[in-house]
Order: C-alpha cells, then sequence, then structure tokens
C-alpha cells in the first residue's frame, strides 16, 4: 500500500512537471496553433482552467510570450483561458468578453482556476 502511495505521488510529480514543461517550450499563440498548444486548448476550454497553476503560466511560456510581443496586442492568456462565447462551436474559442486575452480577469476568465482533479482524469485517459 505504501508502495503504491509514494509511485502514485511521483507520478503525480511526473505529470505536473511534463505539463509545465510542454506549456513552458511549446505553446505558442493562436495564429500559429500546432498539436501542443490545440491540445492544450481543448483541455483549458473543457475542464475551466488557466494553465497547470494559473494564468501567470504564460508569462514563462516562452513561445506564447515571444509571438505575442511580436502582435503588439498585448495578449497576456490565451482565448482557451477565457470564458467562451457559447453560441460558437467549443474548437473556436472564441472569447464571451472580447477584452478577456488582454486584461483577463476573475469574471471573464479562468484565470486563477486549476482544476487538478481535471488534469488527474485526462492523465488516465
Amino acid at each position: 500500500m505504501v508502495v503504491a502511495a509514494l509511485n502514485k505521488a511521483r507520478a503525480e510529480g511526473y505529470t505536473k512537471d511534463f505539463f509545465h514543461h510542454t506549456l513552458r517550450r511549446y505553446y505558442t499563440t493562436s495564429d500559429r496553433k500546432d498539436a501542443v498548444t490545440l491540445s492544450w486548448d481543448f483541455m483549458m476550454a473543457e475542464l475551466r482552467c488557466c494553465g497547470v497553476e494559473g494564468y501567470a503560466d504564460f508569462q514563462r511560456a516562452t513561445e506564447f510570450v515571444k509571438y505575442a510581443a511580436e502582435a503588439g496586442d498585448g495578449q497576456v492568456v490565451p482565448e482557451a483561458c477565457c470564458i467562451l462565447d457559447t453560441q460558437y462551436d467549443l474548437r473556436v474559442f472564441k472569447p464571451r468578453d472580447p477584452q478577456c486575452p488582454t486584461a483577463p480577469t476573475t469574471t471573464n476568465s479562468y484565470m486563477k482556476t486549476v482544476s487538478r482533479k481535471g488534469f488527474h482524469t485526462w492523465r488516465y485517459l
């Protein structure tokens, strides 16, 4: 029983590290979407969360920061972190509040929402 508990904690740590790594190294802006970014977007939209630890994760996402700065629009979170407009298909990632990607708040986004239970679910899929 103790071995199983220790391995579970270790597995959860590795999973969290993997999530951090993929977000920081590969996550990019919506105009440059790749498979990693799209996977993250679907996961965040479905789980209604923003990153691994919250919106600040995207300040350390090198590709996202680089291309958001190049675009010059002030984007600080991805559209998938925002509360999405239900008139559109989920795959569109259209924020209900158009200001959300540049000015996220707790009322227009999931900026401080971390879905640990959801990450555990995704880990086993």
